[in-house]
């Protein structure tokens, strides 16, 4: 059990009743076979300690493969790890540790890259071929791993060789240029070069560099903001498969360029690649805008749930300081969240009362205050909101 689970688990289930964490697995047991992989991943925690259901690590294992089948890379590091180290009722075999970390590797975790090269360089395992280190190095440095860029800068002088690559069209050491310039690994920083690389790069049909580059524009990175740009960047990443890149097209037409019908195109792209958010997003875009002056004239004559939903969409939306990957159609608004869940609370809808609860617990927009926090979650609860019952001390 990794400590971040360990954290996560004792956070959701210090003190809980026994019928709040009977619910929880109820919850979880259903999302895990809705194959939901961190579902598994949580319910195997809770075999593990033996809350709400009986000690089980058979059971528990079997949730994590289950997880990792799904390509829930928490799952397959948890399974590695246990390989790897050995326990009671999992004995050592690094075969499996390094096929695990593998897994979690080449599904873009950085580092489930660095437990391999650790594993190789002490020659767990077995003695792995040059080129088998030299590859896993390249993909932790590749997914952010200052560490291994370092290492691989110092073994194989990979800027100079990287950049030979480059000039030789592989869209590939383009993109790692465009990064190291972009971020300073290995070379000082230098965001012209970056973007001339991953303009190159995605020229060559590489997705994340395309990515990259919408996000540069749309955020300013060095630049100037330009949302036009953006989208043709994004535009791009998600034309070469990248469900990513449709859903923040789809969010840049939508919410700054005023295009809906393109929008709803590559929300349609995303959704179909199986981005959940990109399905949301396709969805509210649909349909009339949340947030306009009907649907905000329902929650002022009473319409209990369009102020959940409009006070939600500002609570969730996005955060135009950060460049998150899962932008929704509106952008964070505690300040109003607060009012239209209040609305809500007031007339008797317990999710938002829930909601003020958790603002409250966490200083969403207001001051921290676990005490006003434990009185909004009682009264969700005693509203018919069970999952607020879970969260009362």
């Amino acid at each position: 059990m990794t400590i971040g689970i360990f954290v996560f688990f004792s956070l959701l289930f210090f003190q809980q009743s026994a019928y709040a964490e009977a619910a929880l697995v109820t919850e979880f047991k259903q999302s895990c076979e809705a194959n939901i992989p961190e579902s598994c991943v949580t319910l195997g925690a809770l075999y593990i300690y033996g809350r709400g259901v009986e000690q089980n690590y058979q059971k528990a294992a079997a949730l994590y493969q289950k997880a990792c089948d799904l390509d829930g890379v928490v799952g397959c590091n948890i399974l590695a790890s246990n390989y790897r180290d050995g326990t009671e009722d999992m004995p050592q075999n690094y075969e499996k540790a390094i096929s695990l970390f593998q897994r979690s590797c080449t599904l873009g975790d950085p580092s489930a890259c660095e437990d391999l090269v650790k594993m190789f360089t002490q020659n767990l395992g077995g003695i792995q071929n040059a080129k088998t280190k030299k590859h896993t190095l390249q993909k932790a440095c590749d997914l952010g791993s200052q560490a291994s860029c370092q290492k691989l800068d110092a073994k194989y002088s990979v800027g100079s060789y990287i950049e030979k690559e480059c000039k030789e069209n592989n869209a590939h050491s383009c993109f790692q240029l465009g990064i190291m310039y972009k971020q300073g690994k290995s070379v000082p920083k230098a965001h012209q070069k970056a973007l001339v690389f991953l303009q190159k790069a995605c020229n060559n049909s590489h997705a994340m560099a395309c990515y990259e580059l919408g996000s540069i524009y749309q955020y300013g990175q060095s630049t100037t903001q330009d949302f036009p740009k953006a989208a043709q960047a994004y535009q791009q990443a998600c034309d070469y498969n990248e469900s990513f890149g449709c859903n923040k097209a789809g969010f840049i037409f939508y919410q700054k360029l005023n295009n809906s019908k393109t929008a709803i195109e590559y929300f349609q792209k995303g959704c179909e690649k199986q981005d959940h958010l990109a399905c949301e997003n396709l969805k509210t875009a649909k349909r009339d805008h949340p947030l306009s002056t009907s649907a905000q004239n329902k929650c002022d004559h009473g319409d209990i749930k369009s102020c959940y939903d409009l006070g939600f969409l500002y609570f969730q939306g996005e955060d135009i300081s950060s460049s998150s990957h899962y932008p929704y159609l509106v952008e964070k608004d505690y300040q109003k969240a607060f009012s239209l869940f209040t609305k809500g609370c007031n007339a008797g809808e317990a999710e938002s009362c829930r909601v003020i609860g958790i603002m409250y617990k966490n200083g969403f927009g207001i001051s921290a205050n676990q005490q006003k926090a434990n009185l909004f979650f009682k009264k969700s609860c005693e509203l018919g909101a069970y999952h607020a019952c879970a969260l009362i001390p």
